[in-house]
């Protein structure tokens, strides 16, 4: 698993896309300390 991008093509060898692709929500939950509530979780989604 660690080396499937030499193998499959189109794959990259790092993970970089995925992770600032979730910046932004982490970010957000840092900030806001998460959630407390389920009304918060509603809010949130």
């Amino acid at each position: 698993a660690l080396w499937t991008f030499l193998e499959i093509q189109g794959i990259e060898p790092t993970n970089n896309a995925a992770e600032r692709a979730l910046r932004q929500s982490v970010i957000q939950r840092k900030i806001s300390h998460g959630v407390q509530s389920r009304q918060g979780a509603i809010c949130r989604s």
